[in-house]
């Protein structure tokens, strides 16, 4: 089993970052773009697993759990709660992020018990 993290993201329009389209997230485990943290050259690479939205419009902030697909061969030390990273699509940068749940013991990183309550939580939404 892969390491995960959860993080916020967020797309930008096509003037900003190029990207035509919506991301579609239908097709499971889907998207994988790279991220890299501000301040660092580095592309690390994380499948997109889950989240409640299927189609992430652009500028709308979405929590969103990911992969650290290539651990160990690949160091994702850098992405620890509230930094900040850049999504690429190749060479261009067509969004940004926040990494917002990890473990602070890197790589035991663990999901939520109950990602919908995480969720509920991230959204400031109190569920009845």
């Amino acid at each position: 089993m892969q390491p995960e993290l959860y993080v916020e993201v967020e797309f930008f329009s096509s003037e900003e970052g190029d990207r035509t389209t919506p991301i579609f997230l239908t097709d499971y485990p889907g998207y994988r773009p790279h991220f890299r943290v501000i301040g660092y050259t580095e592309y690390l690479g994380v499948p997109f697993l889950d989240t409640p939205h299927r189609i992430i419009n652009p500028h709308e902030r979405v929590p969103i759990a990911v992969s650290l697909v290539y651990y160990p061969n690949v160091t994702y030390d850098k992405l620890i709660d509230g930094v900040e990273f850049e999504i690429l699509e190749g060479p261009r940068v067509i969004g940004k992020g926040t990494v917002i749940g990890s473990s602070k013991c890197y790589p035991l990183v663990t999901k939520p018990r109950n990602f919908t309550l995480f969720l509920y939580h991230f959204q400031k939404i109190t569920p009845i």
